[in-house]
């Protein structure tokens, strides 16, 4: 059985629970040492992955680090229409948004809550401009009857996107401005096997 070695207050690592949650994938799930405001990451950490991040997920292939690679894998364990051929570029596009523009959010949420090193209202700001984006694409979608980042099925570009969007509550930044942004979360907490975090509770 794939491992997944995380830690529940990691965002991305969340983001790989969440996806195999939903796909019904089992895993098992290693929890490390690890601490959002560490300079220096944890040795444990370091064993798995030389840079310290999380989240690592052991497979048959080895480890892999990075959100985009693992959800690619877990994709290919996964229902198709999860991440549909017809809508690939479309979907890598928003899991690089995820891990780009909308990186920003952890950090900003790593600063405020955990005293790590940043500029806070410079991270505020950028994750604002990302918010904005995503809240853009969706009312537009709507217009036309896409509920969802890239189309009308949910899949792995929500799936990547909800984490950091919904812990930008941590960063300090509220959602009064982005009302599609909050019916679009209402609709993913609604899918099966949706799981929670700290800062993310299972109801809506």
């Amino acid at each position: 059985m794939p491992e997944l070695y995380d830690h529940i207050l990691s965002l991305e690592a969340y983001t790989i629970r969440l996806a195999l949650a939903v796909t019904g994938i089992a895993c098992e799930r290693r929890t490390v040492a690890w601490n959002p405001a560490q300079a220096i990451p944890a040795p444990d950490v370091v064993a798995l992955n030389p840079a310290g991040t999380l989240p690592v997920y052991m497979g048959a292939a080895g480890p892999l680090v990075g959100v985009p690679d693992i959800l690619r894998v877990v994709a290919a364990q996964a229902d198709a229409t999860w991440w549909p051929a017809a809508t690939d570029d479309v979907i890598a596009r928003w899991v690089e948004v995820a891990a780009g523009p909308l990186a920003t959010v952890s950090q900003a949420r790593s600063a405020r809550l955990f005293g790590a090193a940043g500029d806070l209202a410079v991270l505020q700001s950028a994750a604002q401009a990302a918010l904005r984006q995503i809240e853009d694409h969706l009312t537009d979608g709507a217009i036309v009857g896409a509920d969802w980042l890239a189309g009308t099925q949910a899949s792995f570009a929500d799936i990547a996107v909800f984490p950091p969007v919904m812990l930008s509550h941590d960063a300090g930044i509220g959602h009064e401005d982005y009302p599609a942004v909050n019916l679009w979360q209402r609709r993913l907490r609604r899918l099966p096997g949706f799981v929670g975090m700290p800062g993310i509770p299972d109801y809506f």
